[in-house]
């Protein structure tokens, strides 16, 4: 059996030295940066387990995190704040008349005109479905929040053009108001009961319940349901 023998560094082997040190540091700078690599690597797929890559907003998963971090923010603020919930009308005819790419490009439509609506926080919480907070000027009046989800409504709902295509986009909005943070989720239950009444009524916004002026640019038209 062959032995090994241990290498002995010499002065004369300074520059083996300088060798084995650099290797030792650079293994050691390479775990440091391999740790950070993988702890980097681990936020972004977090990130990416909470957002929707259809529409870039986030998903149902981190909706209830944020929107809680906005309206208590809010809150503090002296705000009054709301939760509101919002369905693509007709949504199932859209992907059977127009194909599933045109249903594609309606919701990443729905999606950016939310982002534009002054909203601080908005999720696509499944299919055809969205939800946003809403946020008062403080000590403002109840019929706020009327205003409000009808200026969201309205923002949203415009045509979209696909190719030389012109898609009627509209959707429904429920609303309700949010008084503390351990009623988020009862406000959420409400106002999607609210966007289903109001897709069956045909009126477009509804308050908890309480019917909303029909939007003036808005035609009646026959509820639908359906999903992406």
């Amino acid at each position: 059996m062959i032995g090994c023998r241990p290498a002995i560094l010499s002065a004369s082997s300074r520059p083996a030295t300088n060798v084995v040190l650099s290797l030792v540091a650079g293994a050691a700078v390479g775990l440091a940066a391999g740790v950070s690599v993988g702890i980097a690597e681990r936020d972004r797929l977090r990130r990416l387990a909470m957002l929707d890559h259809l529409t870039g907003l986030p998903n149902r998963a981190a909706w209830e995190r944020g929107a809680k971090a906005v309206l208590s923010a809010a809150l503090a603020d002296g705000h009054p704040v709301a939760v509101a919930a919002l369905d693509v009308d007709d949504f199932k005819r859209i992907n059977d008349t127009h194909g599933h790419a045109a249903g594609d490009k309606v919701l990443r439509a729905t999606a950016q005109r939310l982002m534009c609506s002054g909203t601080r926080f908005a999720a696509r919480v499944g299919g055809d479905e969205f939800a946003a907070t809403l946020i008062g000027p403080p000590q403002a009046a109840p019929p706020w929040l009327n205003q409000a989800a009808t200026v969201l409504q309205e923002g949203i709902s415009r045509p979209v053009h696909i190719g030389r295509t012109i898609v009627n986009l509209r959707v429904s909005v429920g609303a309700a108001p949010v008084y503390d943070l351990v009623t988020i989720g009862v406000a959420c239950s409400k106002a999607d009961h609210a966007m289903y009444h109001a897709k069956r009524t045909s009126v477009s916004v509804r308050i908890c319940g309480d019917p909303v002026r029909q939007p003036t640019n808005m035609n009646t038209r026959r509820p639908e349901r359906g999903g992406a």
